[in-house]
């Protein structure tokens, strides 16, 4: 099995069309756990605030072609194929700018899951293919094991 990404249900790994440009072992990173305490007048010590995580943006990179659609028909051309598979990339994946969505990172040691927010996509024409660099926010900090 191969790590690959879904977001909101859709594959971000569909061969012919688009796939992740960096390896995806870097979405197991994510912000740190942060401690804040405050001091009250009157009260010995410091008061613990409940640890919490930032939020964590992770710049993906998603190279798409014109080989074929979402579903596997191929394109008689190119080109075309490559607009039309960004067209839908930004139908079905880059206008998720203002709301929160489920993905998933799938490995072979088990799955993680994460709510989040896709926002900054920036496609370049590299001829036959496009590259697109877009932001991919995790406001809970991480990806979590599926179960926990």
């Amino acid at each position: 099995m191969t790590t690959y990404l879904e977001v909101d249900g859709l594959s971000l790994n569909i061969a012919g069309a688009w796939h992740i440009n960096r390896s995806l072992l870097r979405l197991l990173g994510g912000a740190a756990k942060r401690l804040e305490h405050t001091t009250f007048p009157y009260v010995a010590g410091q008061v613990a605030y409940q640890p919490y995580l930032d939020l964590s943006v992770f710049d993906l990179e998603l190279v798409v072609k014109g080989d074929n659609n979402v579903h596997g028909t191929p394109y008689a051309d190119k080109i075309a194929g490559k607009i039309a598979n960004l067209v839908y990339l930004r139908n079905n994946l880059f206008d998720l700018i203002d709301i929160t969505v489920a993905a998933t990172l799938y490995m072979d040691t088990g799955n993680m899951t994460a709510d989040v927010q896709v926002a900054n996509a920036v496609p370049v024409d590299l001829g036959a293919t496009a590259l697109v660099t877009f932001d991919l926010i995790v406001p809970a900090g991480r990806f979590e094991p599926v179960g926990s």
